[in-house]
């Protein structure tokens, strides 16, 4: 588990804004339902590496403004930028984007160095 800080920014007075983790993807939808998880709120989180998160935000004007969607991937470092999305025009875009994120197996090696990996090949042989 790894601490990261999700940010919410947009105005919520302007329409919907909120960060979701994602567990799964619904192909039969084309709205903000075909993202299932849990929502999380604006804060500290404790995460598993490998999550995806979603933040929508609301952004522009009063009158002329767009639902924005931002795609973060849990990293050991925190919080990694996948996309950013408008949610409306590029929704496709955006599902399968998700869609790649899910399915991707994590490296076990990835939390070793080069050179960790060379001793113990060394070692083995």
């Amino acid at each position: 588990m790894v601490k990261v800080y999700i940010r919410i920014g947009g105005d919520p007075r302007k329409g919907k804004c909120y960060a979701k983790l994602v567990t799964n993807v619904r192909q039969d939808r084309e709205d903000g339902f075909a993202f299932e998880g849990r929502f999380l709120r604006e804060g500290e989180h404790d995460l598993p590496v490998g999550a995806v998160v979603l933040v929508v935000e609301e952004r522009g004007s009063w009158r002329h403004h767009k639902s924005v969607a931002l795609v973060y991937q849990v990293t050991e470092n925190g919080l990694e930028e996948k996309g950013k999305y408008y949610f409306r025009t590029e929704f496709v875009s955006l599902r399968d984007k998700i869609i790649e994120l899910l399915n991707q197996k994590p490296n076990p090696l990835a939390s070793f160095t080069v050179d960790e990996l060379v001793a113990e090949l060394k070692r083995r042989g």
